[in-house]
């Protein structure tokens, strides 16, 4: 490439050969023009003067008549319009002929005869990033289209004719809320395994398109019910089945896919009343989101070994968490926020990894506790997030704190200055390498601290005090300016 065509409302065309003084004129002849309208005129002066190659980003335009996009349509490379709201039925047909690459940044949807129109295009690729809904008579017609098609942010697929076109091109949108059955017969034609994360709802007829296909799983996060004829369908997969999204099935469901014999993600699951699914999931550890167990369910955690998530539960009694105590292997319980001294005890002879990242309500002692366990204690305080007085005074106040807050990246809450007061307080080095959003005053009782390190003054947001209180000019202490400028924490 030889120069570079710029206007002041950002249209770029990128040249290649000519001499220094042609692309002079150029270059100040476009920056004459107002791109927020073209006229036929202006959209040949561009495509001339990138001679059919390059980039024509019209960054500004608001909107395309018919007799510029038949000039534009002449171009063979990249034309890209980052600000065109919309686009009518004639000038689509008129850059039927562009063969290049169509990027349309700004639509969000289209009439159905604009994109037929677009369907009858010869562009190589058409780019719509933000279209977000098209008819059933739109898809049929934009999927006439025979080039590689994105749209990424489609919530309905409902043309088998565009799904064929999107599997074609590999490029089938993450964010579909909706398929149609002649969608799914598409998509079924993808290997591996199938993720329709956003979808909210699937037929039974569409759920046994995609089960039947003959290998690789489906996965459904976005669901938040299932009818027992869709239940049935989708166990036919012969891959893994995964259903994160539900917080509850019926007793007709739950029968359903408790004997299914392959793999079977329930994690999102808040409550499970029946009996068999209860032990399929207890055995395979998919309790991750149930919030409350029966006391022969810990039992049994307690005399099985290997990994355990329990996430869900927020609370643990004093029996229960002496049982979970018992449970060889990795116990994941980052859903329980407090424990009594009795309960954390038991459960701290827990012997292989722990993770209690929400705990946030605890005493002194089982601060201490904590801390001290092997494995707990440094994936705990590096997984706070934020802080409480109570929690900061415990901290300051325990021998086993090595002052480390790697987690924290502001201090937001009401009462900031009073937690960063007590931090300061600390007799070792406090550690918050991470800070980026704290208030004037919260950050000078931080710089109070015998032993302080924060990032470099000029990265942090000084935001407005959380307590609603004035905000203070803040002066950088000279003896902490002067350590940072010589490159010290």
């Amino acid at each position: 490439m030889h120069s570079l065509l710029r206007s002041c409302l950002a249209l770029v065309c990128l040249l290649e050969a000519g001499g220094a003084d042609t692309a002079a004129r150029e270059e100040k002849a476009v920056r004459q023009q107002d791109l927020r309208e073209l006229s036929a005129d202006q959209a040949r002066q561009f495509v001339d003067a990138c001679r059919g190659k390059g980039y024509i980003d019209l960054r500004a335009l608001q909107s395309l008549s018919a007799a510029a996009a038949a000039e534009l349509a002449r171009h063979g490379e990249h034309l890209t319009f980052a600000s065109l709201p919309t686009l009518s039925a004639e000038a689509a047909e008129a850059l039927a002929p562009f063969a290049g690459r169509l990027n349309l940044e700004a639509v969000e949807d289209l009439s159905d005869a604009v994109a037929t129109a677009l369907g009858r295009c010869q562009a190589k690729v058409l780019s719509l990033p933000r279209l977000t809904t098209l008819s059933p008579a739109g898809q049929e017609g934009l999927g006439a289209f025979q080039g590689s098609i994105g749209v990424p942010k489609l919530r309905a697929l409902t043309s088998g004719r565009m799904a064929e076109r999107l599997v074609a091109a590999k490029t089938v949108p993450q964010g579909l809320v909706e398929i149609s059955t002649e969608a799914a017969r598409a998509l079924a034609k993808l290997p591996g395994n199938l993720h329709l994360d956003r979808l909210e709802t699937i037929s039974a007829e569409a759920a046994a398109v995609l089960a039947d296909r003959p290998g690789g799983g489906l996965t459904f996060r976005g669901m938040r019910s299932l009818s027992p004829e869709t239940a049935r369908a989708l166990t036919r997969t012969p891959g893994s089945l995964g259903l994160d999204g539900l917080e509850s099935v019926s007793a007709e469901v739950a029968e359903i896919l408790a004997p299914r014999a392959g793999g079977l993600s329930l994690g999102g699951l808040r409550e499970v009343q029946h009996p068999a699914l209860m032990d399929r999931l207890l055995k395979r550890d998919g309790l991750r989101g149930v919030r409350m167990l029966p006391d022969e369910v810990f039992a049994a955690i307690a005399a099985m070994q290997g990994d355990r998530t329990l996430d869900g539960l927020t609370t643990l009694s004093d029996a229960q968490a002496e049982l979970l105590g018992r449970h060889e292997g990795k116990l994941s319980l980052n859903g329980v926020t407090a424990l009594s001294d009795e309960a954390a005890r038991s459960l701290l002879r827990h012997s292989g990894p722990l993770q209690l990242t929400g705990l946030r309500d605890v005493s002194a002692e089982t601060l201490d506790l904590i801390l001290r366990h092997e494995h707990l204690g440094p994936s705990w305080t590096a997984s706070l997030r934020s802080l409480s007085p109570k929690l900061a005074r415990a901290l300051v106040a325990s021998q086993h704190w090595d002052g480390n807050l790697f987690g924290v990246t502001a201090f937001e809450s009401r009462d900031s200055v009073e937690i960063a007061e007590i931090l300061s307080r600390r007799q070792g080095p406090l550690r918050l390498p991470r800070l980026k959003r704290v208030s004037p005053r919260t950050l000078s009782a931080l710089l109070d601290a015998h032993d302080v390190e924060v990032p470099l003054f000029q990265s942090l947001d000084l935001i407005p005090e959380p307590d609603g209180g004035p905000n203070d000019d803040f002066v950088v202490p000279k003896s902490v300016e002067e350590r940072q400028n010589r490159g010290e924490p």
